[in-house]
Order: structure tokens, then sequence, then C-alpha cells
């Protein structure tokens, strides 16, 4: 049974959200370092997998938009100083 849980990784990030057999699974939220960025979106086995929006911490704003398979980036588009950038 999923459980809502605050993992923290060695004081670097944490997640907030679901957990499964001692991991991330399910839908939460992966927050990195000094408040730069959060990850929200699906976890399965403590890692992204499916549908993410990776945000900026300090105005919201979406860098990433797109599916994971085991924490690699699969297809989507991402934010570039020259606007979005779709791939796959």
């Amino acid at each position: 049974m999923a459980r809502l849980i605050l993992f923290r990784h060695n004081g670097k990030r944490f997640y907030q959200g679901e957990w499964e057999d001692d991991k991330p699974s399910g839908k939460g939220t992966l927050y990195w370092p000094n408040d730069s960025k959060r990850s929200e979106g699906s976890f399965k086995a403590g890692k992204r997998n499916g549908h993410c929006v990776a945000r900026r911490e300090q105005d919201g704003a979406a860098v990433f938009d797109g599916i994971y398979e085991d924490d690699q980036r699969v297809e989507g588009k991402a934010m570039t100083p020259d606007g979005w950038k779709q791939f796959d």
C-alpha cells in the first residue's frame, strides 16, 4: 500500500509523496538542494518513471515537461535560452 512520506537524501534533496517497498513510488515531488528546482510526477522503485514536470523553485516556471524511464528523459520538451526544444 502506498503512503505519503517526506524523505531526505543526505541533506541534498528530498522527496514528498507516495512510498512503497521503502522507495518513492507513485505520485510525488523530488526537491533539489538550495530550493533550485523540483520534479513533480510519477515515480517507480525510487526513480522518475512516466510523466514529470521539472520546475524552477523560485518562480514555478516549467523547464522540462515530458516522459522519464528509469530516471532518464525519453521524450518531451525542455526550456533552453532560445525557447522550448522538443526531443524524443
